[in-house]
């Protein structure tokens, strides 16, 4: 008896099922998106060359290096390079962009190269422009003293002659009188619009000490009131910028500014309570740029930049600026638009207003992916006038939809942190849906069914709910559902019963 006991015990324990797997604690550490290869093709000529010789000899993301270089070639190219998706809807070059690194994160090396052609060119030209200024100022002197003269005497007709010719003289003169110093380092509307008028309408903040900037615009001086209003009204580059003021008026016509402004991470969350910043429009036309760290790899090497390269960036930096500043107001260079490049523009923004649909990938960044369509133009645009065409081809549309998608992952990161999300975004979403239907086991297609999105961005969300313990693969003898003829088995999970708790 004893020993049938213990067969009987022996056969009972082979078929019992084991005991439970025991759940890991879910982990709240923040995860972001993460970043795929850089798609360094989609940029044009010598800004791909100078895009690798900064990345490689400071050992800095190339995407940050990218960003620069669009956004200070736009703004030496300038507001009268245009082309025309319908009579009324214009795209310009110029960019808004803010690059987030971490401390020590060198963007102030990765800035020089990019930004050094437009100083050493302003520097170049403000002595002859500082002398006719001295001269106009003087004529205005001239013209005041003649008009006090003419009040004095009765007979004045030759000061009349003479004033009339003087102030042709001063019109003249002023009309042609700009100033090549377009930088603008104070970013207060009064600086700003002080800078529009000596410059005939263009400015440009390229800053790698982002914060004053940033600090001006959240209030910081004003008592808490945002200050962006300038950077909104000429990101467009049509309207005319207006100012009534009790002891001050001007009118600037075609305003138009390009801004690049860098920042350490910690500024991320700080932007992120800004509402106004939001509310007006003024984040949804930067394109964000928010690497990863190479901190810790970034070995010592004699790697330097290439002399060739830097002299070609600079010699196209200089014949931009040398164009900008010889056409007059309103002598626009007209691009065509290829019909290709029309339809490649159309279907990527049919995909970005389908996606910002509740449910869809952009939902949760609608603020700012509205917008994603237009930044693919203005880079298409800045592309063909790199390669000095005269017109858009699909080529340098699907570069610039390229170069879009992939700061748009950037932009994710970014909201993410803002927002003090721990989850990148299809994570987020797959995690919402288990949350919200519970289920104990569910497969990848499941997952697809309730979400919409497309396999391959769910499995990507499920590994990073994986690493977290939110779930894990079910135990089974491959793991997979049945699959349906055709397609390959799809993986199967189970849920973590803390998160129903």
């Amino acid at each position: 008896m004893r020993q049938e006991a213990n067969a009987l015990q022996i056969v009972k324990s082979e078929f019992t099922d084991p005991p439970p797997r025991k759940w890991e604690p879910i982990k709240k550490e923040q995860i972001l998106a993460p970043l795929p290869e850089f798609p360094i093709e989609a940029m044009p000529g010598i800004l791909r060359d100078m895009a690798v010789e900064i990345s490689e000899s400071i050992q800095i993301p190339i995407e940050v290096a990218a960003l620069e270089l669009l956004v200070v070639t736009g703004a030496a190219a300038g507001r009268e390079n245009v082309f025309f998706l319908r009579p009324e809807l214009e795209t310009r070059p110029n960019l808004y962009g803010f690059v987030f690194v971490e401390r020590a994160g060198r963007k102030s090396s990765s800035f020089k190269p990019a930004i050094r052609p437009v100083e050493t060119w302003i520097d170049e030209r403000l002595p002859e422009y500082n002398k006719q200024k001295r001269v106009y100022n003087f004529r205005i002197k001239e013209r005041d003293a003649l008009e006090a003269q003419s009040f004095k005497k009765q007979d004045n007709a030759q000061i009349l002659s003479r004033l009339e010719a003087l102030q042709d003289e001063i019109d003249k003169m002023g009309a042609d009188l700009r100033s090549p110093a377009f930088l603008a380092d104070d970013a207060s509307p009064e600086a700003l619009i002080r800078k529009l008028e000596e410059t005939k309408g263009q400015i440009a903040t390229l800053t790698d000490e982002g914060r004053k900037v940033m600090k001006i615009l959240m209030g910081i001086y004003s008592n808490g009131e945002n200050r962006e209003e300038i950077y909104v009204k000429c990101y467009d580059g049509s309207s005319p910028l207006q100012v009534d003021r009790a002891t001050y008026g001007t009118r600037v016509k075609k305003p138009t500014a390009s801004c690049l402004i860098m920042l350490q991470l910690d500024y991320l969350k700080k932007i992120g309570t800004q509402v106004d910043l939001f509310d007006s429009g003024y984040i949804s036309r930067c394109i964000f740029c928010f690497p990863d760290s190479l901190a810790g790899t970034r070995l010592w090497q004699d790697r330097v930049m290439n002399r060739e390269v830097l002299e070609s960036y600079s010699q196209m930096i200089f014949t931009l600026l040398n164009q900008n500043y010889s056409r007059k107001l309103g002598q626009d260079k007209i691009f065509t638009l290829d019909a290709d490049a029309k339809d490649a523009w159309t279907a990527y923004y049919n995909e970005c207003e389908k996606a910002i649909a509740p449910g869809g990938s952009l939902h949760e960044l609608a603020d700012i992916a509205t917008r994603f369509p237009e930044q693919a133009r203005r880079i298409a645009l800045v592309s063909a006038i790199v390669k000095g065409r005269g017109k858009v081809t699909v080529n340098e549309m699907e570069a610039g939809i390229s170069l879009t998608r992939y700061y748009a992952i950037h932009a994710e990161r970014a909201f993410s942190t803002m927002k003090g999300h721990t989850l990148p975004g299809e994570a987020r979403r797959i995690l919402q849906a288990i949350k919200k239907n519970q289920p104990e086991i569910f497969s990848a297609r499941d997952i697809c069914r309730l979400t919409g999105a497309k396999i391959e961005d769910v499995e990507s969300g499920l590994r990073t709910l994986e690493s977290l313990n939110y779930i894990r693969p079910k135990d089974s003898e491959n793991g997979e559902s049945a699959p349906t003829p055709g397609r390959r088995p799809s993986p199967v999970y189970e849920t973590n019963p803390e998160l129903f708790r």
